[in-house]
């Protein structure tokens, strides 16, 4: 796991939950333009996740290891769906969330840990 890479999607994080109600972002590798997205609920701290499994083209393999990845027994992360796309909560855990974020490029995207990301924070709002 590259540390340095760990501190960008928390910082990155950490600036969408500034931002007002409408915001999204997204973490994309450059090669095999595989990603995660995140919304954010500014007032409760919360990182609503999500992983489009079907967009995306995941094997059953992959989708098993996304599924085991996050299943979780916490308090402040509740998983919402385990199904395309899949759907985490996360409250007041960027550094938890981040963590989870490189684990999924390695682990179930396979990306060799020289994997090189676009960062997308945007609005939905026009």
């Amino acid at each position: 796991m590259n540390k340095n890479r760990i501190e960008s999607y928390k910082e990155n994080l950490n600036k969408l939950l500034q931002k007002e109600e409408g915001y999204f972002i997204i973490f994309e590798d450059i090669r095999t333009n595989k990603f995660v997205q995140f919304q954010a609920s500014t007032k409760a701290k919360q990182l609503l996740f999500d992983v489009p499994t079907r967009e995306q083209v995941l094997s059953r393999e992959q989708i098993e290891k996304l599924n085991n990845l996050l299943v979780f027994e916490c308090d402040s992360v509740e998983l919402f769906s385990g199904k395309d796309p899949f759907e985490v909560s996360f409250i007041d855990k960027t550094e938890y969330a981040a963590e989870i974020i490189e684990r999924i490029f390695l682990e179930v995207f396979n990306l060799p840990n020289e994997y090189t990301l676009t960062i997308t924070l945007d609005s939905f709002v026009g």
